[in-house]
């Protein structure tokens, strides 16, 4: 997966970060939030809408949403990535959802992963679950883990794929045996192959290792995002989760993602190492 410094910072041209990347074939793994590198409060974090640095007492988390209805929130990492028709991507996040309106039909909405095309990207709360809804982010890839049923979903547990930040329309679903918002750390693996276009997603209760879920879908993702035949240099990776009429604390304990290996010229323009502690501002 490659990584390009953000072009509004003037670092590097186009073609020379471009060219940058082909040539690396080796990368490295950054690791926000809890035992990682990079905090939540870093400034190659954009955090939209409600979304926060938030300590519940058992170390700081990337709070999206609290419980609170009608909230809309996401993070995105500030330099865009390469995403090229041959590109291959692997991501992990792992995320806990408490304090859950009770009955079932207060329960909401759940969390994404998002590929969009602006880091201050923050769509509608809700089943938009803040990639969708009354902003929906076009264009723009979703991979929702959906704790709320709408008439157009399988379960109120599931993990759906989703396009132009349209919540209504499944490419396709998987339904989850367990509650998501049960408490428990979950932890979502998304990884993409780009010479097949197979997107691969994987899903397991660390709480309760027999728990798990997955589903696949053949995706041209460089094509959905706009690329022409030399790949995108404007796609941003982020996270998002809404609540609605029900609500939840949607948290975020550790997101991974990969870059370039460490010494080279992209991620020392990042300067990511003198970026952990530094106070982002707010969207």
């Amino acid at each position: 997966m490659n990584v390009l410094p953000s072009i509004k910072h003037g670092l590097l041209s186009t073609t020379a970060m471009v060219m940058a990347l082909i040539t690396s074939p080796a990368s490295a793994t950054l690791l926000f939030g809890q035992g990682g590198d990079i905090a939540w409060t870093s400034p190659v974090l954009e955090l939209n809408g409600s979304a926060h640095a938030y300590n519940p007492g058992s170390g700081t988390v990337l709070r999206l949403t609290d419980n609170v209805g009608g909230l809309a929130g996401t993070a995105f990492f500030e330099n865009p990535y390469v995403i090229g028709h041959n590109s291959d991507f692997t991501t992990s996040f792992t995320f806990q959802i408490t304090s859950p309106g009770n009955p079932l039909t207060n329960r909401s909405d759940g969390v994404a992963f998002v590929i969009a095309t602006d880091p201050a990207s923050l769509g509608g709360g809700g089943g938009g679950m803040g990639y969708g809804g009354v902003d929906p982010l076009i264009p723009s890839l979703a991979i929702e883990f959906d704790t709320h049923r709408n008439g157009f979903d399988v379960s109120d547990s599931h993990i759906g794929v989703m396009t132009n930040g349209n919540e209504t329309i499944h490419l396709t679903q998987s339904n989850v045996p367990s509650a998501m918002d049960n408490g428990d750390i979950w932890k979502a693996t998304i990884s993409y192959f780009g010479q097949g276009d197979l997107l691969v997603v994987s899903l397991e209760d660390l709480n309760n290792p027999g728990m798990t879920a997955s589903l696949s879908y053949t995706i041209d993702i460089a094509g959905l995002m706009g690329c022409g035949p030399a790949g995108c240099v404007n796609s941003y990776f982020g996270l998002s989760a809404g609540t609605g009429g029900g609500y939840a604390n949607h948290d975020i304990l550790t997101w991974s993602l990969a870059v370039p290996e460490p010494g080279s010229l992209l991620l020392s323009t990042l300067g990511l190492g003198a970026l952990g502690g530094m106070t982002r501002r707010r969207r």
